[in-house]
């Protein structure tokens, strides 16, 4: 009977496994191909953000069904439904208890908050980037795997009174992650130090792939200087929160407005330009299909139709516009001539593109829907072609790039926009030490326990990387070890 139950349980559990990753599925293609779908889904059943949540809590419960299925695998034929939910409640439980006393006895620890290069705080390190070690250290493996670089920091300028007072405080640690699993090396680094080059994050799980392009080959992290904060306890809000989410900072540019007749929208570079001309001219292409398809395949009242016809013929005369514009404009693909682009900004502004609200069909069948004007730099809520938002994020990655080989790069108002951006965004994405993480982790930590958080290190636009379902990775380490500045047992966990 205990066999056979523990035979039901692991089936029911291997079916929500399926189902869990079957709608994970079906969330990211909804989220992922959004921006290119034609007519028919003008208005989506599920819009792309919250198919974006939906998959963030999909995921979460596949993890733990996964979970619940190992467990199930490593029971004995003794299981009882008794003896599994108490040993699950009781690990929950434990775990929790010792999460809750880590806060309430929680002694000093800092945040480490990337700042802009001219930010003028002392920088006590980086994330991203390429790593400085001694010329004859070997590029950290396991188990034959090279590992990707992703932090290094000065112990020198860190307080003296974290991880309970023990730990070196001369050199840096080097932090490398495997590319597919959570597993990492930290090299305490002393001497002489000089840039090394390894292993491209293009090449690593972590990398956050924006809309299934991969990064440049050989491409490092961003890197991005640190500086830090001292506090006693958990990180300050808004660590730990998303980007606008953390109550009293909320983002100031949740809704802002591209108009390309601003110089901060510009292109910068023969990459950035590439990025506009190719999302229009999908946009105008995908619209012009959208209002052929509705003209040909729904039965339409003569109202509607008439709607839809003087859209088409608005959106064609913006294609013409475009084509005009884009034939002036693709010498500057070449050899970019900032002068030349700018002056032709501005007509982006009226090409008119219109938005499709499809709703249902009438008890006659007849398609109701909705033609309202927009125009192609209209934000997602007015036009469904989603320009604006590819065009504004790949502005922000190329944008990033060049400011960081080179702050002059950009113009006086696209920089003030970014800089603004980037340190909102730093607020959230800050690195931690000895402070009792936000998320929820095994391993145990703490003053009662014998570990202290090394590092934490969360998922970060600034840096273009994701950890586990858009979390933290948290290293933790033996007090006495670190005590020892023996830094080769520590611990890496994935927080939910």
């Amino acid at each position: 009977m205990a066999k056979s139950l523990r035979s039901t349980l692991r089936s029911y559990v291997m079916m929500g496994v399926v189902i869990c990753f079957v709608a994970a599925m079906v969330l990211f293609l909804i989220w992922i191909e959004a921006p290119s779908r034609g007519a028919r889904s003008s208005t989506h059943l599920i819009p792309p953000h919250l198919a974006l949540m939906g998959l963030k809590y999909v995921g979460a419960v596949w993890m733990i069904l996964i979970g619940l299925a190992y467990l199930l695998r490593q029971k004995t034929d003794t299981i009882t439904a008794d003896t599994l939910v108490r040993d699950i409640i009781e690990n929950e439980a434990k775990t929790a208890r010792m999460q809750d006393e880590a806060v309430k006895n929680a002694g000093p620890s800092v945040s480490l908050i990337p700042v802009l290069p001219n930010h003028g705080a002392e920088q006590v390190g980086w994330f991203g980037g390429a790593p400085r070690l001694p010329r004859a250290t070997a590029w950290p493996e396991i188990e034959g795997t090279p590992l990707c670089f992703v932090a290094q920091i000065d112990l020198s300028k860190l307080p003296k009174n974290i991880w309970s007072g023990v730990g070196p405080r001369t050199g840096s640690i080097a932090v490398f992650v495997h590319p597919e699993m959570a597993a990492v090396k930290v090299l305490h680094v002393e001497g002489e130090v000089l840039r090394r080059d390894g292993v491209s994050p293009a090449e690593t799980r972590w990398f956050r792939n924006s809309f299934g392009e991969t990064p440049k080959t050989g491409a490092y992290f961003p890197q991005w200087p640190v500086a830090i904060e001292e506090h006693v306890g958990a990180l300050p809000a808004p660590s730990g929160y998303p980007s606008g989410k953390a109550p009293g900072f909320p983002n100031p540019f949740e809704h802002e407005r591209l108009r390309l007749s601003n110089p901060a929208y510009h292109p910068f570079d023969a990459e950035s330009l590439a990025y506009l001309l190719r999302y229009a001219d999908e946009g105008l292409t995908r619209r012009i299909a959208s209002i052929s398809a509705f003209l040909t395949e729904k039965k339409l009242k003569d109202d509607t139709r008439a709607a839809l016809v003087d859209l088409e013929q608005k959106v064609l005369r913006s294609r013409a516009t475009f084509e005009e514009i884009k034939t002036e404009l693709l010498p500057c693909l070449q050899t970019f001539n900032l002068n030349s682009v700018s002056a032709r900004m501005p007509d982006f502004d009226q090409l008119d593109v219109g938005n499709i609200r499809y709703l249902k069909n009438d008890a006659d069948g007849y398609a109701v829907i909705e033609v309202q004007d927009a125009k192609l730099t209209d934000p997602f809520e007015e036009n469904d072609l989603r320009f604006s938002y590819l065009y504004l994020h790949r502005l922000k990655k190329a944008a990033m790039t060049a400011y960081l080989d080179d702050p002059a790069s950009l113009s006086p108002e696209a920089r003030d926009r970014f800089e603004q951006m980037w340190s909102f965004d730093a607020l959230h994405e800050r690195g931690g030490m000895s402070h009792p993480p936000k998320g929820f982790i095994y391993t145990p930590y703490g003053p009662s326990s014998p570990n202290e958080i090394l590092l934490e290190l969360p998922t970060s636009d600034l840096l273009g990387w994701i950890w586990g379902d858009m979390y933290s990775i948290v290293l933790a380490i033996p007090r006495e070890d670190l005590a020892k500045g023996d830094f080769g047992s520590v611990i890496a966990d994935i927080t939910n």
